[in-house]
């Protein structure tokens, strides 16, 4: 299998022995399932690498990030107002989102979550 593989990088990410620049890689590859999957099976990323993949292009990725258990509060913050329906549920459906931050984005969506509530 070649080491430049993305599904041997994920696996070696995956049992915590690839190093931090092959997890960067891989949260910079073209590919955005791979991106995806390294945000959803890998727990423990390096706080830059989960915010790359939380501010994804793609907001299948941010919304996989959105998940993570070691999201800091001020990306938590920034994810609730995140311009995808899908990266706010995520970010919802995370046991460790603050309270508060519910309560706020629950009062976004009650105003009906316009361009003016959420920042693009």
């Amino acid at each position: 299998m070649p080491r430049q593989d993305p599904s041997f990088l994920l696996a070696a990410a995956q049992a915590g022995i690839a190093p931090d620049g092959v997890v960067r890689q891989l949260a910079a590859h073209h590919d955005p399932q791979v991106r995806g999957e390294l945000a959803s099976y890998i727990t423990s990323l390096p706080p830059d690498v989960l915010a790359t993949l939380a501010r994804d292009p793609d907001p299948a990725v941010a919304a996989l990030a959105a998940a993570a258990s070691e999201l800091p509060t001020d990306l938590t913050a920034e994810l609730a107002r995140h311009p995808h329906v899908a990266v706010r549920v995520s970010l919802a459906h995370n046991d460790l989102t603050p309270p508060a931050l519910l309560a706020a984005m629950a009062s976004f969506t009650s105003r009906g979550s316009g361009s003016s509530s959420v920042e693009q």
